[in-house]
């Protein structure tokens, strides 16, 4: 059974600690052995613990790609294609747009992107963490745009992504560019982090799982475009400028959740349907 099948039937404790062994063992190679790969213009290293890639970095079909313990600077795009997996653990992955919307992450069908702590039991959540991978941007304007398309595969656990987006104007809207934008129901966000992007998360014909994370600073928290499912536990999202949750045609469970000091608009707090 694959990873996303084991979190999305709720059973993902056990098979993440498993992961996560196999991942640190992974590392203690990682700096003198390459990944096995073919992938279209990988990083290389510029210094200790510092790689970048030339520009648009894909991970090609029967790709299996591993980094850990490093920054990545991406000069282009980062795209993985139907049967590539790229697999991150504490690592800081730095999209670097010259302006906002340059550069995009996609997953495309049948692709895997996941992201991993190093480890060390913490999340980002917790006091004292020190090991989360972390997507970001290289600063607040400079932002990029991530994709997860039907069938791609997107698991974020105990790390956090910025800087994702750009600003909507005017209504609210759940266009693509705008935050993780999910049309499929592989993607799962665990003990993580998302932090002044202009939408945390929009779902769109798609389901999204969402346990023990906060969503806070963006302009939208979350936003259930057209047919979505929001499995939402143990959730926070504050701060949003505009409302926390927006929900078109959409559906959203939430338990033992938060949902506060967000801007305006009929409900809880800033919670639109």
């Amino acid at each position: 059974m694959a990873i996303w099948d084991r979190v999305s039937n709720g059973v993902s404790g056990r098979y993440l600690v498993v992961a996560v062994m196999v991942l640190l063992l992974a590392s203690m190679f990682s700096a003198l052995v390459p990944s096995a790969k073919a992938e279209l213009n990988p990083p290389t290293m510029i210094s200790p613990g510092y790689w970048e890639t030339s520009g648009t970095w894909v991970i090609e079909a029967g790709d299996y790609v591993v980094h850990g313990n490093k920054t990545i600077y991406v000069n282009g795009n980062l795209i993985i294609e139907d049967q590539g997996t790229l697999v991150l653990f504490n690592v800081v992955l730095q999209i670097n747009s010259t302006f906002p919307g340059e550069f995009f992450i996609e997953v495309q069908p049948g692709g895997a992107f996941l992201v991993y702590d190093g480890g060390d039991g913490l999340s980002p959540l917790d006091m004292g963490d020190s090991d989360a991978s972390t997507i970001q941007g290289p600063g607040l304007v400079e932002r990029y745009r991530f994709y997860v398309r039907q069938g791609g595969t997107f698991l974020l656990n105990r790390s956090r992504v910025v800087h994702c987006g750009l600003p909507p104007v005017g209504n609210p809207t759940w266009g693509d560019d705008f935050g993780i934008y999910s049309e499929s129901d592989l993607t799962v966000i665990e003990d993580s982090i998302l932090d002044m992007n202009s939408i945390g998360l929009i779902a769109n014909h798609s389901r999204a799982i969402v346990r023990r994370t906060w969503i806070y600073n963006g302009e939208y928290g979350v936003v259930g475009a057209e047919n979505a499912l929001l499995e939402f536990t143990d959730v926070e999202i504050v701060w949003a400028a505009s409302q926390g949750v927006f929900l078109n045609g959409s559906r959203m469970y939430l338990n033992d959740s938060f949902i506060a000091r967000n801007g305006w608009g009929p409900g809880v707090d800033g919670m639109y349907a």
